[in-house]
């Protein structure tokens, strides 16, 4: 049987196309594996830096400051493009960094509050939602496995989450009140939806980046995913009233966890660009085990059953969505 290489909406391919198609697919998975891996080591270092007490706005702000000034400099000098991309797209690319933006404070405010792992699980449920986003606005296929794909995640984070209706009310600690306990629950549950909120902004992030497709230079994008985000930190900020005086020790974390981030948005950005939807979100499931090695190994912080399961439920279902769509690409 000879395969035959199509798009994303399904149109066949001409031999020319097929190989330089096939090139790309490869290019864009690596970068998507090495942004999985610099993710997870960024995360780490955000939950390190939650952990000393810096405020997760703080951090998302050098994050996202440290990216926009760093995508301007390789942008003029190194790349010789302007940062600020063609007119007619710069409407998507602010669209863009807004929801990324919105992502990345989602999530840092959730990574604080849940287990590494957790968290970063209840994030990555953003391929099945990008898969729903994407069919919509791209016209990429949706059929009935991956609706099934969608449902198993749902129970895999129903686990994750744990909410007292399905699994009743866990055990009181020793020395917690009922009231205190009760907060507790309400501060997981907070954390939990704005860790599916996150994933949710990253998912419609996704699909603009695919709408704004190779013709647009990469580091575009993730500079004004950067200003987006320092504009959006500083207004909270603002807002709240929530600016303390960093220690020296938390100045050196937020900026690792700025450089490390923007080498992974650069290589996640370049791979989206490269690859489709699905097969790309695939290789984001590193991210997952690399939260569990840093949770078990450097954080010294036990792993729940129920977690687990969830997890690999989680895993799975994107995995078995994502390897689908290869294959059919493949036919």
């Amino acid at each position: 049987m000879v395969s035959i290489m199509v798009d994303a909406k399904g149109e066949p391919l001409a031999p020319l196309a097929f190989e330089e198609s096939r090139l790309n697919s490869i290019k864009g998975l690596s970068y998507m594996a090495l942004s999985a891996f610099l993710f997870s080591v960024m995360t780490l270092l955000v939950k390190v830096a939650g952990n000393s007490g810096v405020p997760p706005i703080h951090v998302v702000g050098v994050r996202l400051g440290c990216q926009a000034v760093l995508a301007a400099l390789a942008g003029s000098l190194y790349f010789r493009v302007s940062p600020l991309g063609p007119p007619n797209k710069r409407k998507l690319l602010w669209m863009r960094g807004f929801a990324g933006s919105t992502s990345v404070a989602l999530f840092f405010w959730g990574l604080t509050k849940l287990p590494l792992s957790d968290a970063t699980v209840l994030f990555f449920t953003n391929p099945i939602i990008a898969a729903i986003v994407a069919r919509f606005m791209l016209g990429e296929k949706w059929g009935y496995f991956e609706a099934g794909a969608a449902c198993v995640s749902l129970v895999g984070v129903s686990f994750i989450s744990r909410p007292q209706f399905l699994f009743g009310p866990p055990p009181l600690p020793d020395g917690v009140t009922l009231s205190e306990e009760v907060e507790m629950e309400e501060l997981h549950f907070e954390a939990v939806l704005a860790c599916l909120g996150a994933s949710v902004a990253t998912s419609f992030a996704i699909v603009m980046v695919r709408q704004l497709g190779p013709s647009v230079h990469f580091i575009c994008s993730v500079f004004y995913l950067g200003m987006a985000g320092a504009i959006t930190s500083a207004l909270v900020t603002l807002y709240t009233h929530e600016f303390t005086q960093p220690s020296e020790l938390s100045v050196f974390e937020m900026l690792c966890v700025g450089l490390v981030g923007f080498a992974a948005q650069c290589a996640l950005t370049r791979g989206l660009q490269l690859e489709k939807t699905g097969p790309a979100a695939l290789m984001r499931n590193l991210d997952i085990l690399c939260s569990l090695v840093y949770q078990v190994t450097l954080l010294r912080e036990e792993i729940d059953v129920h977690s687990l399961f969830g997890a690999m439920l989680v895993m799975g279902a994107t995995s078995s969505m994502v390897m689908r769509r290869i294959r059919q690409a493949g036919r």
